[in-house]
């Protein structure tokens, strides 16, 4: 579980890095910026939920 934790802690901050680039983007070149910002912010929801569902997995054993 402690592997998996650490991992999806990495695709959050990916996630993070992501969504800030992407607003920081936007001055450039609006769509490029909100693909960036929906990209990572659909990496922080994939992560958390595959954290929540292996927890819950774990809790039921």
């Amino acid at each position: 579980m402690r592997e998996t934790l650490i991992f999806q802690g990495l695709l959050t901050l990916i996630g993070i890095g992501f969504v800030v680039a992407g607003i920081d983007y936007m001055s450039t070149s609006v769509p490029l910026g909100v693909f960036g910002a929906v990209g990572g912010l659909l990496i922080i929801a994939g992560a958390t939920i595959v954290a929540v569902r292996k927890k819950r997995a774990q809790e039921r054993r």
